[in-house]
Parts: C-alpha cells; structure tokens; sequence
C-alpha cells in the first residue's frame, strides 16, 4: 500500500470515527465542523471522502451496522454445542442493541426516517436484513435436530429477536437506558420459546 493511500484510509477512518461519536451523542444536528475538529483532519480532506453531512451520516449508519452484524453472528456458524450457539449468538445480540452505540444506531435510524429513508433502509439492510435469515437458518438447523419446534423458521426468528428483547427496545426507542442486567432472563426465556419438549430437556441440562 502506497503512503497516500495509507494516510487517505487513516483520514477517513478518523473521520468516521469521530462523526460516529458525535452523532451518537448530538444526533444529527452535530456540526461538520464539529466532526472536523475532533477527527483532526483538514476542510480539504474530509470533503475529498465525504460530499456532506448527509453522505458522512449514510456512511456511519452502515459502518456501525455492518461492524456490528459480523461480530453479533459469529456463533451461528460456530461449533460445539446447539443450544450453547443461540445463547452465545442472542447475548451478542441483545447485549449490542441495548449499550450506548446500539441504541444511538436504532434511535438516529427512527428519528431521521423521515428526512432520510436511505439511512432507515440501510441500517435494516446491514442490521435485521442480514441477521434474521441467518437466524432462520441456524433455527432449520435446530428443527432437523428435533430440538426447534416445526414452524415456520422466518417467523420463528422474528419472535425469538422480539421475545429476547422484550419490552427494552419500547424504552431504547424513547430515549431511556435499557436494563443490562436481565439479559440473560430474557435470552433463557426467548429462547425456551422456541423450543421443542426434547429440546427443553436438553436445556434444562445444560
């Protein structure tokens, strides 16, 4: 890699860096000049990577969704044990969506809907249009071992996302913080949900 493509990767990421900081904490009402001078660059180098605020927002929204999804559904393609994967992979997951940068993500993505319904779209397309088929997959997998019940597995997914996220995400989207530390209530019980009788016995005796 050349020296001028290096800085120019150096001087984005810091870019989005700071205007992922800034946006979660001001929404999007945050300056581009107040970007800038946290990130450290020059006027010239943040419109070489970026045309507007509108393009640097699009930009940290899919970031943010992106980096998220690859780390959140991990277990789902794991090995070891079944049950043991859908804890690991829906603690990941609701453990994201409740901290600072999963909530910030979800409420700027509702909020600015309305003035731009690219960013709603994108945070969907690197978000739940990403997580839920793999999550539907990982269920058939479930159901071939007789431990998932036979239903449909898209619907099933859809209910055990809501089911271990429970009545936060109302709380996340008005603003409040979510309680932590009933995760794994909410995972145990969203996750029984789904379950087949066989697969309940081998829950209980994990």
């Amino acid at each position: 890699m050349s020296y001028q493509k290096k800085r120019a990767e150096q001087s984005r990421s810091a870019i989005l860096q700071a205007a992922e900081e800034l946006f979660l904490d001001n929404g999007y009402s945050i300056s581009l000049e107040t970007i800038r001078l946290r990130s450290g660059v020059s006027k010239a180098t943040l419109f070489s990577h970026f045309a507007n605020k509108q393009s640097l927002f699009f930009s940290v929204v899919e970031a943010m969704g992106a980096r998220e999804t690859v780390r959140i559904v991990a277990p789902l393609d794991a090995q070891g044990d079944y049950l043991d994967n859908l804890m690991d992979f829906l603690g990941r997951f609701t453990t994201a969506v409740v901290t600072k940068a999963g909530s910030g993500l979800y409420r700027l993505a509702v909020l600015e809907a309305h003035r731009f319904p690219e960013i709603a779209s994108g945070e969907y397309r690197e978000g739940m249009g990403k997580i839920l088929p793999l999550v539907a997959a990982f269920l058939e997998r479930g159901q071939a071992q007789g431990v998932v019940r036979a239903d449909d597995a898209a619907m099933l997914a859809e209910q055990l996302i809501a089911a271990a996220l429970g009545y936060r995400q109302y709380r996340i989207l008005l603003g409040f913080d979510a309680d932590q530390s009933t995760n794994d209530a909410y995972v145990r019980s969203a996750i029984i949900g789904v379950l087949t009788s066989d697969g309940i016995a081998a829950w209980n005796a994990v």
